[in-house]
């Protein structure tokens, strides 16, 4: 029998933690997108980048660089182009979809890590039932009592 329980975790299944792992991964990039959004809100409701008047790209995914080595930003998605109104409506939307979604990855990593425990309880049941009715039975005394 295993020792270790987080070894025996991850033998017992390892495409549970797989899985569980991705989903978390899934949530830190919807973490990480929902403040990049509630920045351009911010950004756009003090008035930077032309306020709610100018048309901007939703989604855009772009990395700054410092300033020196490399003076423009890498645009890894340049997202979708829309006229103010549509983009103010999309991205206070996105603002309160992203913790709904949060919440239902992590109900569902809640579901994994419930069927992992309980794939352990039944492993170390079985292994300890399995060790009890194997073990040799131990000869009785008679009591002169």
């Amino acid at each position: 029998m295993e020792r270790d329980p987080l070894r025996l975790a991850w033998k017992t299944s390892p495409v549970r933690h797989l899985a569980g792992f991705l989903l978390l991964a899934l949530t830190g990039l919807l973490i990480l997108g929902g403040l990049d959004l509630i920045r351009i809100l911010v950004d756009r409701a003090t008035g930077g980048a032309g306020g709610w008047t100018a048309p901007a790209a939703f989604l855009r995914i772009a990395i700054s660089p410092p300033a020196g080595p490399w003076p423009e930003p890498l645009v890894l998605f340049p997202g979708f182009m829309l006229q103010p109104e549509a983009f103010a409506i999309a991205s206070v939307a996105s603002v309160l979809v992203v913790p709904l979604l949060i919440g239902l990855i992590l109900v569902a990593l809640e579901w994994l890590a419930i069927g992992i425990g309980l794939r352990m309880l039944t492993r170390t049941q079985t292994t300890a039932l399995d060790a009890i009715l194997k073990a040799p039975p131990r000869p009785t005394r008679t009591s002169p009592w």
